[in-house]
């Protein structure tokens, strides 16, 4: 779900000629990664949704691990209810994802003449 929520970010911004999943045979300048530690509910005072994603960007010529972010961001859920903890954990994740796509952007931006 968070792959696939990445994937359509970062080919809604039109800033790329191509975005596919690792999983097709196409070729490409770089690979995108990431490690999902955490998505879910944190009960403190009051509840809130945490996410926890380890992002990395590499270079697929030299194979150089060119960028990497670890993305921690909690949302508080609006009310009690299993659904409000649903919707509380969608808008954290397209925050997330939000943010990373627009950092990977400024950072091939940069990089690419």
């Amino acid at each position: 779900m968070v792959r696939n929520s990445l994937l359509r970010a970062l080919q809604a911004s039109g800033k790329y000629q191509r975005v596919l999943e690792s999983s097709s045979s196409a070729s490409g300048d770089y690979l995108v990664l990431g490690k999902l530690y955490e998505f879910g509910e944190v009960d403190k005072a009051s509840i809130q949704t945490r996410i926890s994603l380890q992002v990395e960007l590499v270079d697929k010529k030299t194979g150089r691990n060119v960028w990497d972010r670890l993305v921690e961001r909690e949302e508080p859920v609006d009310g009690k209810s299993v659904g409000d903890v649903v919707q509380s954990l969608d808008r954290n994740l397209q925050r997330v994802v939000s943010e990373t796509a627009a950092e990977i952007d400024t950072f091939l931006a940069a990089a690419v003449p």
